[in-house]
């Protein structure tokens, strides 16, 4: 029993229940990035506001480090005009402000998005897929420390095999079913 969640432009997502996807009685289920996370957050391409997808996916990522620029001085800001998933690491590694207080608040998202998956299904494991994933931006091990604080110590969290390339695996291995 796990979830499994890519993160990309959006959060997807498959619940996993005695090794089958758990699809739903209308085929409508594991749309992870539609719960909410932030009552009265930002608005969602759904039109509901404070989904986790507009906070835990690469897009919430970009928004969150904007957000953060936008309180800082002049001097301390970066250039947020063509922000990207890639430059967002550059600014991190360079130390700036801005990407290293979104990437925090990011990571907080996550994190608060996987414990409510996890208090709805106690799951063995979580499995995280999609580009980012690439990056080192994602704090695997912060996500660990947060769920064990909340009684999930033995939820194993970790990365899928393949990162970015994880839906072109999947994808493949369906065609070929």
């Amino acid at each position: 029993n796990g979830i499994f969640v890519t993160i990309g432009r959006g959060i997807g997502g498959a619940i996993i229940v005695n090794n089958k996807i758990l699809y739903g009685n209308y085929q409508k289920g594991g749309k992870i990035g539609h719960m909410t996370i932030h009552y009265n957050g930002r608005k969602c391409n759904c039109g509901r506001k404070g989904c986790f997808e507009t906070y835990g996916s690469v897009l919430g990522l970009i928004k969150s480090v904007k957000e953060e620029n936008m309180k800082l001085t002049d001097e301390e800001k970066v250039n947020v005009e063509k922000l990207s998933g890639m430059q967002i690491v550059s600014y991190k590694n360079e130390n700036k402000k801005a990407a290293i207080k979104g990437v925090n608040k990011w990571n907080k998202d996550i994190r608060i998005g996987l414990l409510d998956l996890c208090n709805l299904f106690d799951p063995e494991m979580i499995v995280i897929a999609g580009g980012i994933t690439e990056s080192g931006l994602l704090d695997i091990q912060g996500i660990k420390d947060y769920l064990s604080s909340h009684y999930y110590d033995k939820c194993d969290v970790r990365l899928a095999k393949y990162k970015g390339k994880t839906g072109l695996v999947g994808a493949s291995l369906l065609v070929n079913k």
